[in-house]
């Protein structure tokens, strides 16, 4: 965050032995991660002086089975014990895309909940009385936005070169016809079984490079959301500030959110 970090993604796994704040929640990617309360407690320090500062969180990767429905209640009571009043509801239909940065942060900063989950979100749009084994209540939901509502995701997901991934991640910006209000690029090659690189430095080799090329190429696209690896060897930075040159009123406009980086928006 201190680098300018906005918009923080991570994989949510529960193990049995507890961190130092008494919680199961880990982040998990292909190896055990940090604790998740921990990295709650860094936000809302983070936040703790600031006015009109806006995190989004987005977890994702959450087991809903029957037997996790426990477990939800207390991921819940989680956000809700370290981030408190942080928190940014969900209380109408709007989307966040169509909402402005100044409402959200009106009444000082705000973090977003952000939830990666198809069950989840299916769950989030019926009568509480029909929720079944889920068990979170109306005003749990609220805490929530989902990933379906708010955004489209382009992610290339296939073992082609860097000029496929391109060339794949060009056509969705140009298919992109504004629904959801919210666009997503994840600007990376992933690692596949069977590729012969050693690491994920060495898949991605090359494809920071091609990066300024393709936002000069795409000034006037909406991409909200960028994700890189590898963030101090990319564009992103500039390139998020490059497009950020207009005022940008709402989420849901032309500017740029990185995974790693953003210029701070203003109303």
């Amino acid at each position: 965050m201190q680098l300018g970090a906005r918009y923080l993604d991570a994989r949510v796994d529960y193990e049995s032995s507890t961190d130092k704040n008494g919680y199961h929640f880990y982040t998990y990617h292909q190896v055990m991660g940090g604790p998740i309360s921990v990295m709650l407690q860094e936000v809302a320090s983070f936040l703790s002086n600031k006015r009109k500062e806006l995190i989004i969180l987005e977890f994702g990767e959450m087991d809903t089975t029957v037997p996790f429905a426990n477990r939800l209640k207390n991921f819940i009571k989680m956000l809700k014990e370290e981030l408190g009043d942080l928190i940014y509801k969900r209380s109408d239909d709007q989307r966040l895309g169509d909402k402005k940065l100044s409402e959200i942060v009106s009444n000082g900063p705000k973090v977003i909940i952000l939830i990666d989950n198809e069950s989840l979100w299916k769950n989030s749009h019926k009568p509480s009385s029909e929720r079944g084994s889920i068990g979170i209540t109306d005003s749990d939901f609220e805490l929530l936005w989902f990933k379906n509502d708010e955004y489209s995701d382009a992610y290339y997901d296939d073992d082609g070169d860097k000029e496929a991934m391109e060339k794949y991640l060009q056509k969705a910006v140009d298919d992109y016809q504004n629904t959801p209000p919210m666009f997503k690029l994840q600007w990376l090659k992933p690692w596949k079984p069977g590729m012969t690189e050693t690491s994920l430095y060495n898949v991605e080799e090359g494809v920071n490079d091609m990066l300024s090329d393709f936002l000069n190429q795409n000034q006037n696209k909406r991409l909200n959301v960028l994700f890189v690896d590898f963030f101090t060897e990319s564009y992103a930075f500039e390139g998020a500030k490059q497009i950020n040159q207009d005022l940008i009123l709402k989420l849901g406009g032309n500017g740029t959110v990185t995974i790693n980086s953003v210029k701070q928006l203003s109303n």
